[in-house]
Parts: structure tokens; C-alpha cells; sequence
């Protein structure tokens, strides 16, 4: 990825300095699909950076739906785990359960990867600098 790409923000592609992408919830794919609109919207695309963009959008959005189906299986584990009143959680087993869903994590975003540097390598230095967030106290 290009430079400005670790900023807190930009059109909503970021978040506390890294990307935002997966989530366990229902509205994961509604939500990536916003953020990467919006972040379109920023940048004047040209028609080869709009079908790298597309890829990415496409491939993004599988993720989280591919992580959303193993996210959920392990939450609804953990919670069967955690309303048993007579059983006490296995600390093992939900170690085991959290690291298949760091597994699952980071699969997701592996598979993103390759659609996501060939959209970003595309971008041009003024595209970039679009994404850096802005210095709201810069004349403190």
C-alpha cells in the first residue's frame, strides 16, 4: 500500500489507524460496502482503477461474509458455553474457539489482499494523499 495509508480516517477506510474491514455482526457486508463507497466516492477513478476498485469491493465484501459464517458458529459455541448454569466454561475449549476465529480473521483478510494492493498500488500520489486524514489542531 501507498504512503497516507495508515491514517485514522479516510472516507471512512479507516479506523484507529488501520482498516476497518471485519466485523461479526449481520450488518458486516452493509457496512464495508458504505465504507468502500465512500472512499470511491473521494477519488476521481480512472476505468482501469474503477474495475481494480470493483475487484476489491467484490473480494472485500466475500471476506466478510466468509468471516461472518465462522465468527457466528464460534460466538453462538461460546455462548452455549457461557448459559450452561451447571457447567462451568472450559477456559481450553474457548481459547481453542478464539484462536479459530483469529484463524478464520485472518483468512478473510489474506483473500482481500491481492485485489486490495493492485487498487491501491493503482492510485496516483494525488489519489493517495486524498486518503490522509486531516490535521484538525495543525495551528495549536
Amino acid at each position: 500500500m501507498g504512503q497516507g495509508m495508515n491514517g485514522e480516517r479516510a472516507g471512512g477506510a479507516f479506523v484507529n489507524g488501520r482498516f476497518a474491514m471485519l466485523s461479526c455482526s449481520e450488518q458486516g457486508s452493509q457496512r464495508i460496502g458504505m465504507m468502500l463507497t465512500q472512499l470511491e466516492q473521494r477519488l476521481d477513478l480512472t476505468e482501469d482503477q474503477q474495475a481494480l476498485f470493483d475487484t476489491f469491493y467484490t473480494s472485500a465484501t466475500d471476506a466478510q461474509a466468509s468471516y461472518l459464517e465462522t465468527c457466528q458458529t464460534v460466538t453462538d459455541l461460546t455462548a452455549a458455553d457461557n448459559a450452561s448454569e451447571t457447567t462451568v466454561p472450559n477456559p481450553a475449549e474457548l481459547l481453542k474457539l478464539r484462536a479459530e476465529n483469529l484463524k478464520a480473521e485472518a483468512s478473510a483478510l489474506d483473500s482481500v489482499v491481492p485485489s486490495a494492493t493492485a487498487f491501491f498500488d493503482s492510485l496516483t500520489a494525488d489519489q493517495l494523499a486524498l486518503m490522509v486524514p486531516q490535521q484538525q489542531f495543525a495551528n495549536r
